[in-house]
């Protein structure tokens, strides 16, 4: 038994390049070496960046307590009512009270900041009526805010910002939409953020890369996001970054110290733990902004030399409330997926084809050949991340190939149905109480043989994929005729007291056509049956498609299996086929894994090495991947 190595290599225009992932599960304490930043930390599995802001205020008379009217603060227009009060105040003696009869009536001040420093600026509103708001003027500070009050002083108002015009117009302003009664009280502008303090970046340089991502529990109306094609010299200079404040997102870029908006500030739908995400499309200098898997605004070009041919990535966050989940780079060739149900392919390989996966507790085991060979391995991994495996050699008495592990919950077995040799379509079935020694059943014999006619379809059969369910073995396999034109799925069942023989009832599932690699699974939650095929034989660009029929169906009826959906892996010359799909427990950062082989005819040129296990993982379990996709058809 050895630990394996995770080929994580990708080439790309001959540039070696090695995806990078990070989902802090570790213990707290500093990042580590793969980090560096002077304020990043570990925290829960989480990364908190505490940004170290200077407490100076810098407004006068911030709570309103000195003059009627109060000094230092404009009038904003001509409200019929601008008085200092002691009748509602949140702290102090007095508040402003303001009644308007216009939009844009109340109060500002606009102290004397450095541009291009980031500060702090909050305060507190009780509404009486109207719509009243506390705003930073979108034109000085970046990203803009506007607030808008409640019934009563029930939250503060906390924001940060780059100020981005001249020193003297850092405005913040008390003011209303329309007619309105309110309350101000004990506002403030604190700061400069150091800098440095804000930014945690990947400790090493990326060529071709093609998308920063990260996962952010935001602070409201503080903005936190990534940092990508970042020189490596200055912070904030010479690179873009795309951030999310919990209401809106956006994306900018600096050249020198000079920050211009690609995409502005734009209404997301927030949740905790969505992603903000940077794209290049390959071999462009055109860039996207995503969240939570939607494009944010249109596509953007950065033809800067100052910025397109950097390589030094990271995160960034204005608020130590903010926390980061995980961290993704991504080769170039990363580009929008035809299904956004499947998430962040972080590929982890193994050298090798067809794989089956199942769970024990809190823990992945995976079979699979190891090339070609008909050498099965057994790799198990009990990392949150996925990230790091162990794997066995398999002790059985032939050649392993198309091969694909069950277990029987009647017995508490594994079994493992496989075929002996390329050419050899017969199937057979081996036991394991161990998952690593395998004894064959049926007393050697084949549990389905190939159709003798070559005229028929099963006359040459390959993957199979099966499970137990109510004491019956449900048996699905990829078969076509000889020559093989096109394939058809074929579904049989039998039971351990048969032998099993699939031979007595193999019925085709699937019309024919570029089918095969089946992999069947039953989700409990929504009563339906799940099959995953790769579905674009004999082409280069690898999709998989999923087929569905209802728990109460017939399934031997081809009319039962609706196809839903295609979806590919973000590479448009991935070659995939062998997927195997299987849920995780939440002790896992996914909810599910679908594994699949990466160009096992070695005919792609470019791209990862060819015959590796890849893996995409994503955050719902399958009854959630399942609704997603009925919406779809």
């Amino acid at each position: 038994m050895n630990t394996i190595e995770k080929l994580m290599m990708m080439t790309e225009g001959g540039q070696q390049f090695i995806p990078f992932s990070d989902t802090f599960v570790r213990s707290d304490g500093t990042l580590g070496s793969d980090w560096i930043g002077i304020t990043g930390a570990i925290s829960g599995n989480k990364t908190v960046i505490t940004p170290t802001v200077d407490p100076t205020e810098r407004l006068v008379n911030p709570g309103f307590e000195t003059s009627d009217p109060p000094a230092t603060w404009g009038k904003l227009g001509s409200p019929p009512t601008y008085e200092r009060s002691n009748v509602d105040v949140h702290e102090g003696t007095y508040a402003l009270h303001v009644i308007t009869n216009a939009a844009s009536q109340g109060a500002y001040q606009g102290p004397t900041l450095t541009k291009g420093n980031w500060y702090k600026y909050s305060g507190w509103m009780k509404k009486i009526s109207g719509t009243p708001y506390i705003q930073a003027n979108p034109s000085h500070w970046k990203p803009g805010s506007a607030d808008y009050a409640g019934v009563a002083y029930a939250a503060q108002f906390k924001h940060s910002g780059e100020l981005v015009e001249n020193g003297s117009r850092a405005y913040l302003y008390c003011t209303a939409a329309a007619a309105a009664e309110f309350y101000a009280d004990t506002m403030s502008i604190t700061g400069p953020i150091a800098t440095a303090s804000m930014f945690a970046y990947i400790n090493r340089p990326f060529k071709n890369a093609g998308a920063i991502k990260a996962q952010w529990n935001i602070s409201p109306f503080n903005p936190a996001g990534v940092i990508g094609w970042w020189d490596g010299v200055a912070d904030k200079q010479n690179c873009i970054m795309a951030y999310c404040d919990g209401a809106f997102a956006g994306m900018w870029k600096y050249v020198g110290t000079t920050l211009t908006q690609l995409i502005a500030p734009t209404a997301i739908v927030y949740g905790d733990g969505y992603s903000v995400e940077i794209r290049r499309l390959p071999g462009t200098n055109t860039f996207q902004l995503w969240y939570a898997g939607s494009q944010v605004g249109t596509n953007v070009t950065v033809s800067d030399s100052a910025i397109i041919n950097n390589t030094h990535f990271g995160i960034f966050s204005s608020d130590s409330g903010s926390t980061c989940n995980a961290v993704y780079v991504n080769p170039s060739g990363y580009v929008p997926k035809t299904a956004a149900f499947i998430d962040d392919p972080i590929y982890v390989a193994l050298l090798g084809i067809e794989s089956s996966m199942l769970t024990d507790g809190n823990r992945l085991d995976m079979w699979y050949d190891s090339g070609e060979s008909g050498n099965l391995k057994y790799a198990y991994t009990t990392d949150p991340a996925l990230l790091n495996w162990t794997v066995n050699d398999v002790t059985i008495n032939s050649p392993c190939l198309f091969d694909y592990v069950s277990k029987n919950p009647d017995d508490g077995l594994y079994y493992l149905c496989y075929q002996k040799a390329y050419t050899d379509y017969e199937v057979y079935m081996a036991s394991s109480p161990d998952k690593v020694t395998w004894t064959p059943i049926n007393s050697g014999n084949p549990v389905f043989t190939h159709d003798p006619n070559a005229a028929n379809y099963f006359s040459v059969n390959f993957n199979c994929s099966f499970l137990f369910k109510d004491g019956t073995i449900h048996f699905v396999i990829g078969g076509t005729k000889i020559p093989g034109s096109s394939y058809k799925i074929g579904y049989a069942t039998s039971t351990l007291a048969a032998g099993p023989n699939f031979n007595t009832n193999i019925t085709a599932i699937t019309p024919p056509g570029g089918d095969q690699n089946p992999d069947l699974r039953y989700v409990a939650e929504r009563d339906v049956w799940l099959l995953f095929t790769y579905g674009t034989y004999p082409g280069q660009t690898g999709g998989i498609f999923v087929w569905r029929a209802l728990g109460s169906s017939d399934l031997t009826l081809v009319s039962s299996w609706l196809r839903l959906k295609t979806f590919s892996f973000g590479f448009t010359d991935c070659y995939a086929c062998d997927p195997s799909v299987c849920e995780l427990p939440p002790y896992f950062n996914w909810r599910s894994i679908l594994s699949y082989n990466y160009d096992q005819t070695h005919t792609n040129g470019v791209g990862r090495t060819p015959s590796t296990l890849s893996q995409a993982f994503n955050s719902r379990t399958l009854a959630q991947i399942y609704d997603e996709l009925i919406r779809e058809v």
